[in-house]
C-alpha cells in the first residue's frame, strides 16, 4: 500500500512539472515614444489633475519580440502637487500586437514634475496571450506637467509627448492549448 502512495505522489508531482514547464516565460527591454491628450482640472489649492490618454508605439531592444511594433493605449490620471513639483499617475492600458491580439496591464508611477518612475503589471491578455502576468519598472519622461502646471481649469491639451522606457519587463504566458 505505501508503494502505491509514493508512485501516486511522485506521479503527482511530475504531472505539476510537466504542467509548469508548458509556460513560456521571458523578459524584454522596451522603449516607446508616446502622445497624450487629456484635461487639465484644479482638485486643489496647490493641486493639478490631468485626465487623459497616451498613445504611441512600443519597440522591443531586446528579449522576446513578440511585442514589437505593438501599439498601446493607457487612460491615466496623473496628480501634480505644485508646491512640491511632484507627480503621481496611475492608468490602464491596452497593448496590441501587429497581429492583433492583445496585452492588458495597469501602470503606476511616481516622481518629479517631467519625471515619473513605477511600473507596469502585465494583468491578462487575449489570444496567445491569454494568461499572461509579469511585471517591470517602467520610467517616462515627459514635459507635459510643467506645462499643465501652468494651464487655467478645463484647459484641453490636444498633443503632449514623451518617452516611456521598461528597462526589463518580466511575463509568464501559460500554456492553455490542450
Amino acid at each position: 500500500m505505501r508503494e502505491k502512495w509514493k508512485m501516486l505522489v511522485l506521479t503527482a508531482c511530475c504531472i505539476a512539472l510537466a504542467d509548469a514547464s508548458l509556460a513560456r516565460e521571458g523578459e524584454v527591454k522596451m522603449a516607446a515614444a508616446w502622445v497624450g491628450q487629456g484635461q487639465v482640472f484644479h482638485t486643489g489649492p496647490d493641486e493639478v489633475q490631468f485626465i487623459g490618454t497616451f498613445s504611441g508605439t512600443m519597440y522591443i531592444e531586446h528579449g522576446d519580440g513578440s511585442l514589437n511594433r505593438a501599439v498601446f493605449t493607457c487612460p491615466t490620471t496623473q496628480t501634480l502637487d505644485r508646491v512640491n513639483a511632484t507627480t503621481t499617475a496611475t492608468g490602464k492600458c491596452r497593448i496590441t500586437a501587429p497581429d492583433g491580439e492583445s496585452v492588458f496591464a495597469a501602470i503606476s508611477c511616481n516622481g518629479t514634475v517631467g519625471d515619473c518612475t513605477g511600473s507596469m503589471k502585465l494583468t491578462g491578455g487575449t489570444g496567445r496571450f491569454q494568461g499572461i502576468t509579469g511585471e517591470g519598472a517602467m520610467i517616462t519622461h515627459s514635459p507635459l506637467t510643467s506645462i499643465a502646471l501652468d494651464l487655467a481649469e478645463g484647459s484641453i491639451i490636444r498633443e503632449a509627448a514623451g518617452l516611456a522606457v521598461w528597462p526589463q519587463l518580466k511575463f509568464v504566458i501559460p500554456d492553455t492549448q490542450e
